[in-house]
């Protein structure tokens, strides 16, 4: 299962008093009943974009799309009140559709799968 999740964005609302920032819904499409706000730079996304969906507890790898990340695992962060519960980021231009989203932007590594141990013979092996 992935960590990363495709989104759409279908509203920026304002943030309250900051502003220079917004506040997404993120809704996800395969737990409805798990959304929740992420606030954002304003500008930065715009309705009917798709996004990228970092939930709380991911940690991304070092991409200059997470350069102004302090620590490089998402936390929950208080923004004036709003508490931003991930983080969420435009589409990358350079992503190419179909590859694998946490390879990519976790450097998560793929699932080898390793054979069993066989039992060495010396004297079969010199022959």
């Amino acid at each position: 299962m992935s960590t990363v999740k495709f989104v759409d964005v279908s509203q920026v609302y304002d943030h309250p008093t900051l502003e220079t920032l917004g506040i997404v819904q993120v809704e996800l499409p395969d737990q409805p009943e798990d959304g929740c706000l992420v606030v954002v730079k304003k500008g930065e996304l715009t309705p009917g974009e798709k996004a990228l969906f970092f939930p709380v507890g991911t940690t991304v790898a070092n991409l200059p799309e997470f350069g102004f990340l302090k620590n490089k695992t998402i936390e929950p962060a208080d923004f004036d009140d709003v508490q931003s519960q991930g983080l969420i980021i435009p589409v990358p231009d350079w992503y190419k559709v179909g590859r694998d989203p946490d390879m990519i932007f976790l450097g998560a590594s793929p699932k080898v799968e390793v054979a069993e141990p066989v039992a060495f013979d010396e004297e079969d092996a010199l022959g």
